[in-house]
C-alpha cells in the first residue's frame, strides 16, 4: 500500500507506533512509574505531564494530537479515528474507533509486563490453550481448575485489566493536561499552572488558576484538582471575554446542566448523601438486584463514561475524607457494634 492510498486512521496508527518506538529513554522511567502504580494513584497524570514538558519540546510535542480531537472535524492529526478491521466469524471489514494514545501506550516497552501477564492468565483460564512460555511458578500459583485457583486467577486478571486501563488513561491524561494548560494560558486574562509541592521537589495533584488582570491576581484565583481543571472549556471562555470569571463560569454551567439544582450548603449535601445511601441500600439488598444490574450495565457503556468518572471522583474524595478522620477502621467497627447492640 502506497503512502497516498493510506487512510488517515492508518497513518495515525503508524504515527503512534513510531512515536512509541522513539521515546527518550528518560521518558520511559516515568512511564514505568505509572505501570507499577496502583489504579487509584492520583499522581499519574502529573508524572506524565512533567515528563512531556521535560523531554518533548517544540516540534517534538507538536507531533502529538490533542486528546480531545476527532477525525472528521477538519483535524489532520486526530486522537480518535476509525479504521476498517475484520470482525466476526465472517471476517468482513467494519469500522472500528481507535485512540492514538492507547496505541502509543500499548507500544511502550514498560507495557509489555502488563500484557504478558494478561496473556498468561487468559491462557491458564482456557484448557484448550497451550502454556508454553509461562513460568512454572506462575502456573503453580494461578493454574488449575480448583475453585481457589479459579478465584485467584480471576481476581488477578481483573486487577491486571484495571491496571492496563489505568495506565492507558494516565498516559492520555498526562498529555491532555499539557494541552489543557496551553489552551487556558492562551487566554489573555488567565494563567494556570500545576501547583509545586511544599518541598519544591515535585508537584501536587492540583492546578492554580488565577486572573492576569492587574490588581485582581489575588482576588481572582482558585485551586482545583486536575480532573476539575480538565473540565474547563477554554474555547467557551475565549468567546466570552477570555477572563478568569469567563473560564470558571464554564465549569459552573456544566455543573448546573448536570445537576439541575446545585447543592450549596453542607446540610444539603448531608441530606443528599442520606437519600443516596437509602437508594443504593435498596437496590443492593433487593434479592433480584435488577436495578443494580442495570446500573452496572450502564456504567460499562460509552454513554456511562461521564457517570463512571463522576462516581470515581466521589469515591476518591470520600476516601480522602475518611482517611483523615481518627482511626477510621476501628471507629467503624465500634459504631457498627453499638448499632448491633441497640438492635
Amino acid at each position: 500500500m502506497t503512502e497516498l492510498n493510506k487512510t488517515l486512521g492508518q497513518k495515525q496508527i503508524e504515527a503512534a507506533r513510531f512515536a512509541a518506538s522513539h521515546v527518550p529513554a528518560e521518558f520511559l522511567s516515568s512511564v514505568s512509574t505509572v505501570v507499577k502504580a496502583k489504579e487509584d494513584w492520583e499522581g499519574g497524570p502529573v508524572t506524565i505531564w512533567q515528563a512531556t514538558v521535560k523531554f518533548y519540546t517544540g516540534e517534538a510535542f507538536d507531533a502529538f494530537p490533542d486528546p480531545q480531537s476527532k477525525e472528521g472535524e477538519g483535524e489532520n492529526n486526530p486522537c480518535k479515528f476509525t479504521v476498517m478491521e475484520p470482525s466476526g466469524k465472517d471476517g468482513k471489514f467494519k469500522p472500528k474507533e481507535k485512540d492514538y494514545y492507547n496505541i502509543f501506550a500499548d507500544n511502550l516497552p514498560p507495557a509489555v509486563t502488563l500484557y504478558q501477564e494478561k496473556d498468561w492468565l487468559e491462557r491458564l483460564g482456557n484448557d484448550k490453550m497451550k502454556t508454553d512460555g509461562i513460568p512454572a511458578e506462575f502456573i503453580a500459583e494461578y493454574g488449575g481448575a480448583s475453585h481457589s485457583k479459579l478465584v485467584a486467577r480471576d481476581a488477578r486478571l481483573a486487577k491486571v485489566k484495571n491496571r492496563i486501563n489505568y495506565y492507558r488513561a494516565t498516559i492520555k491524561a498526562g498529555f491532555g493536561l499539557r494541552f489543557q494548560l496551553e489552551k487556558v494560558n492562551e487566554l489573555s486574562g488567565v494563567h494556570a499552572e500545576v501547583v509545586p509541592s511544599a518541598d519544591g521537589k515535585g508537584y501536587e495533584n492540583r492546578v492554580r488558576v488565577r486572573s492576569t488582570m492587574v490588581g485582581r491576581e489575588l482576588e481572582d484565583n482558585e485551586g482545583m484538582t486536575i480532573k476539575a481543571f480538565m473540565k474547563l472549556d477554554a474555547m467557551a471562555a475565549f468567546k466570552n471575554g477570555a477572563t478568569f470569571h469567563a473560564l470558571i463560569a464554564t465549569r459552573k454551567r456544566q455543573q448546573e446542566e448536570a445537576e439541575g439544582k446545585r447543592i450549596t450548603t453542607a446540610e444539603e449535601a448531608r441530606n443528599t448523601f442520606l437519600l443516596l445511601h437509602d437508594y443504593l441500600d435498596t437496590i443492593v439488598t433487593d434479592s433480584k438486584q435488577e436495578m443494580y444490574g442495570q446500573w452496572v450495565k450502564f456504567l460499562n457503556t460509552k454513554a456511562g463514561d461521564d457517570t463512571f468518572m463522576t462516581l470515581c471522583d466521589i469515591r476518591d474524595i470520600i476516601n480522602g475524607m475518611i482517611d483523615k478522620t481518627s482511626k477510621p477502621g476501628e471507629r467503624r467497627q465500634a459504631i457498627a457494634q453499638r448499632i448491633a447492640d441497640a438492635a
